[in-house]
């Protein structure tokens, strides 16, 4: 049976394949405003949003999040919240208590509906609401 890392690693191939398309790189520059290199995190579907998290924070705060169950991948970037958003997330009640044990998967469903979310100091945002084909 495949460990958790050899699964991950089977998806990479896919995702660059993915990511170096020139349609994927336009979406990533105008939700990013930019176009320049982004560190991508794969992730599996039942990886824990603590974990995906802290591979964020790794990158220095700001990731694309390839998150791949099949030949299905959905994309979001996810970016340090500054002061005046947390602060109006947490005056208008927005900010989201997502539990670090949580699902990456559920993550993503909450994003379909959410524009933009607020969780500590991280923000999130999907890429491209549809799922893209990594074949």
């Amino acid at each position: 049976m495949a460990t958790r890392e050899d699964r991950r690693a089977e998806a990479v191939p896919g995702v660059a394949r993915l990511v170096r398309s020139r349609d994927f790189r336009t979406s990533l520059a105008r939700v990013t405003g930019e176009s320049n290199a982004q560190t991508i995190v794969v992730a599996l579907p039942d990886d824990r949003v603590g974990y995906i998290f802290d591979r964020v924070r790794e990158a220095g705060g700001v990731a694309a999040v390839a998150m791949v169950d099949g030949q299905v991948c959905k994309i979001a970037i996810m970016f340090p919240a500054s002061a005046a958003r947390v602060a109006v997330a947490e005056e208008d009640d927005s900010l989201s208590q997502i539990h670090p044990d949580s699902r990456i998967d559920m993550f993503f469903d909450y994003l379909e509906i959410a524009t933009i979310v607020v969780v500590r100091c991280v923000a999130a945002r999907l890429i491209d609401r549809g799922e893209l084909q990594l074949a």
